[in-house]
C-alpha cells in the first residue's frame, strides 16, 4: 500500500482564488482605462494647442507685414503719427493685403464657423475646421489681439475639449516709424536712460 503524501485543492481554495484573480484583473483593468483617458486627453489637448499655434502664426504673418501708411494727425505741438492699415474687417472676417515678392497680393480669412478658411491669389485654404471663437480687435494704432478659442471631441469622449490663445501683432510699420513704445532703438536708450 502507498501512502499519499500530496494534499489536494479544496472548491473553497479554488473560489477565494478566482475572487483574488477578479479583483486583481479588475484593478489593472481600471489603471490602464484612466492611463489610456490620460493619454487620450494628452493627446487631443497638443493637437488642439497645435492647431492653435498653425492659425495664429499665419494670421500674425499677414496682419503684422500688411500693408500700412504712417501719417501725421494734427499739426505743431499737437502733431503725432498714427498708422491706417489696409487690414479690415469684412462680413464674416477680415480682409489684408500683404506683400508677395515685389507685389502685394490681397488675402481674405472668412470664419464660418466652425471652419476658418484663407484666401490668398485665388486659392482657398481651409486653416481649421475645428474654431469655437474668434476675435480680432484693435488695441492701439500699431497693436492687435487675436483671441482664438478652438474646440474638438477627443476620440472615444462624448464632452469637447477646447484651447484658448491670444496673440498680439504689431503692425511692421508703426515699429519702422517708431510708434511701438515697447520698441527702443540705440539712440532712445543713450538720451532717455
Amino acid at each position: 500500500m502507498t501512502s499519499r503524501t500530496g494534499r489536494g485543492v479544496t472548491l473553497v481554495e479554488v473560489l477565494i482564488a478566482a475572487a483574488l484573480t477578479i479583483i486583481i484583473a479588475g484593478g489593472i483593468y481600471g489603471l490602464l482605462s484612466a492611463t489610456r483617458h490620460t493619454a487620450t486627453m494628452a493627446k487631443a489637448k497638443g493637437e488642439l494647442k497645435n492647431m492653435a499655434e498653425v492659425i495664429l502664426r499665419q494670421m500674425e504673418k499677414d496682419i503684422s507685414t500688411s500693408r500700412a501708411k504712417v501719417t501725421t494727425v494734427g499739426s505743431g505741438s499737437t502733431a503725432s503719427p498714427t498708422v491706417t492699415t489696409d487690414f479690415q474687417p469684412t462680413g464674416n472676417g477680415w480682409t489684408m493685403v500683404v506683400p508677395e515678392g515685389m507685389s502685394w497680393m490681397k488675402v481674405d480669412y472668412e470664419v464660418a464657423l466652425p471652419n476658418l478658411t484663407r484666401t490668398a491669389s485665388n486659392t482657398n485654404r481651409l486653416l481649421c475646421k475645428y474654431v469655437k471663437k474668434l476675435n480680432i480687435s484693435k488695441l492701439s494704432v500699431e497693436q492687435w489681439s487675436i483671441d482664438l478659442e478652438v474646440e474638438l471631441v477627443p476620440e472615444g469622449m462624448t464632452k469637447p475639449l477646447s484651447h484658448q490663445q491670444t496673440l498680439l501683432v504689431t503692425i511692421r510699420e508703426a515699429v519702422t516709424a517708431n510708434l511701438d513704445p515697447r520698441w527702443r532703438n540705440t539712440e532712445d536708450v543713450v538720451n532717455s536712460y
